[in-house]
């Protein structure tokens, strides 16, 4: 199976020669066409083409000649022998990929209809656990560079699920940048040794594990500006905003510290920039969840976290010297006396 599986995510439409198969395994071999596992392609003719893939024999091309139930494979070449082979030599085999979605499929008792997004790409179903919806891909990949690119493409039509897994044989996008980004837009991608925990069993906590992810507990502003960002550290991890994005943070934070409820109040439209903020923490920290770390009401918002647990720099913060309201939301800041 493994050799099959790595054949095909180098060549998604690959065709298997009997011989190979019977020569890794018999027993495996015939209990997968039992199983239907892997099924007939084609036979090869009278007269075709024929490359050897024996032992020190392989690579050198023949033509084949069948009589009856005496096969061999001739050369023009007469250094070249020719050679008697066995029907498995000139027999081809697919590895029937639906049989393999629908294992899946049915020890998992996914929903929903099997959907081929392109040959290398595969919808198998969605989980649903309370209120969410996982949606499970199987892959076929070799290139990680294609691979991280075709999955990003799964949200662009609207995302519709609460988090993408996607698992495939052995490929793995490696780069952690990549599995950052991907992480940040709801997509989790696994081997199948790190999917399954017995045959096409998906592990305990899979699907959810991430999406099961908790809000921030700490929230403290650095004053710290980096490449153009504003650096944030959540539970003690920096990372950075953007400008716009800041700004927003910082009249929930103003809020926040100088009101008794802690609203902020917007006009129509506005929940856009709310959402663009939510989605530039959830770009920057994909381990935690960002959908209720601002709660709204009627054309206002507030950030989720008591006072206590949003501190700042203000000595730091009033050093942003950059021509827009910054300095001024800094200025309304109370200052934070250190406990004794």
């Amino acid at each position: 199976m493994i050799h099959i599986l790595k054949r095909l995510e180098a060549f998604p439409d690959a065709t298997f020669r009997g011989s190979e198969l019977v020569g890794i395994s018999k027993r495996l071999f015939d209990q997968m066409v039992k199983d239907t596992m892997i099924e007939f392609s084609h036979r090869d003719k009278d007269g075709d083409s024929y490359i050897s893939d024996r032992l020190g024999d392989s690579g050198i091309q023949r033509n084949l000649r069948i009589r009856g139930r005496k096969i061999t494979a001739f050369s023009g070449d007469p250094e070249v022998d020719t050679i008697v082979l066995e029907e498995e030599e000139i027999l081809y085999y697919r590895f029937n990929t639906n049989k393999l979605i629908s294992q899946i499929r049915s020890q998992n008792k996914l929903e929903e209809t099997v959907d081929s997004l392109s040959e290398r790409l595969f919808f198998i179903g969605s989980l649903q656990m309370a209120d969410e919806r996982a949606s499970l891909y199987l892959a076929l990949f070799e290139n990680s560079h294609d691979y991280a690119d075709s999955l990003k493409a799964l949200t662009i039509s609207g995302g519709r699920y609460d988090r993408y897994v996607v698992i495939s044989p052995f490929a793995k996008v490696s780069c952690q940048k990549t599995r950052n980004i991907l992480n940040g837009i709801k997509i989790s991608q696994f081997t199948f040794e790190e999917a399954f925990e017995k045959e096409y069993v998906l592990r305990s906590g899979l699907v959810f594990s991430e999406t099961k992810a908790t809000l921030p507990k700490t929230l403290y502003l650095t004053g710290k500006i980096e490449k153009e960002k504003h650096i944030v550290s959540v539970d003690k991890k920096e990372g950075g905003l953007t400008e716009a994005n800041f700004k927003l943070l910082l009249e929930l934070v103003v809020a926040l510290k100088t009101t008794e409820d802690g609203w902020i109040y917007t006009g129509e439209g506005d929940w856009q920039s709310i959402d663009r903020l939510k989605g530039d923490f959830q770009r920057v920290y994909p381990g935690y969840e960002f959908k209720k770390f601002i709660i709204n009401g009627r054309k206002k918002y507030r950030l989720v976290l008591p006072a206590d647990a949003v501190t700042y720099d203000r000595a730091m913060l009033k050093k942003i010297k950059d021509g827009t309201s910054i300095p001024d939301l800094v200025n309304k800041l109370p200052i934070i006396r250190k406990r004794r």
